[in-house]
């Protein structure tokens, strides 16, 4: 895969967050069906209650077997009561992160984290932090279009 122009990131502290949504495990070279999870998402979203802050959540952890990783498509919430059975959760730590904030069409999004992974991180000084890494799409992404940008957060340690 080739390398894409990415823009420089911010490092930031994030703060503890629960995201529920649905999970799917996929194949590392092989997450062709993550739009789908989305469309899925998207027709449920309405149901989860106690939501914050009207951003959506791609959240990227490993899985069990060698290989594979389980994704979350959701969004942030206050807390779990109430949430329907269909809904899983998952939490991001508070931690250090590598933001990238990127105008591209979603199309883009497995070569922009391609690049960041193989082209940014081995040349930043940092090293891979112990977090899941996360997408994270602001009111601002149209899902209908794919336009709007998105955000690429990659946990990093000195």
């Amino acid at each position: 895969m080739e390398f894409i122009t990415i823009p420089e990131p911010q490092i930031m502290e994030s703060e503890h967050k629960t995201i529920a949504g649905l999970v799917s495990t996929y194949l590392f070279t092989d997450c062709g069906a993550i739009p789908a999870q989305w469309a899925r998402f998207n027709a449920l979203r309405t149901q989860i209650p106690h939501q914050i802050d009207g951003a959506t959540y791609g959240v990227c952890c490993m899985a069990d077997a060698p290989g594979t990783m389980n994704y979350y498509a959701g969004v942030g919430v206050t807390n779990t009561t109430g949430l329907p059975e269909e809904f899983e959760t998952v939490t991001l730590p508070g931690a250090r992160y590598a933001c990238f904030r990127c105008d591209h069409h979603i199309a883009e999004i497995q070569r922009v984290i391609h690049t960041v992974w193989n082209q940014w991180l081995p040349g930043s000084g940092y090293r891979p932090g112990n977090a899941p890494s996360f997408e994270r799409y602001t009111q601002s992404y149209d899902p209908e279009t794919g336009g709007g940008g998105f955000e690429i957060w990659i946990p990093i340690a000195s």
